[in-house]
């Protein structure tokens, strides 16, 4: 997180490639949550809620993502992180 806030964004991808992923799903949870509170609307309500969906109807997505965390934590690992 420290080398992606400091605009090193090569470094911050060789530390942990799903850090980058993480943090831009953070950022769009700030915003959304923003935006609800801001126009008193529930876009993070619903686009959670549409996620979920998609989540059980393509449980292959939800394997793939599952794969992904593995292999980032087999990279840290090797890596001696």
């Amino acid at each position: 997180m420290s080398a992606l806030l400091h605009g090193n964004i090569a470094e911050a991808f060789m530390i942990n490639p799903l850090g980058i992923l993480s943090s831009l799903l953070i950022l769009s949870v700030v915003v959304l949550l923003i935006l609800d509170l801001l126009m008193k609307k529930d876009y993070y309500f619903r686009v959670y809620r549409q996620v979920e969906k998609f989540l059980q109807t393509h449980q292959v997505f939800s394997i793939v993502l599952i794969l992904l965390v593995i292999t980032n934590w087999i990279w840290n690992i090797s890596k001696g992180l």
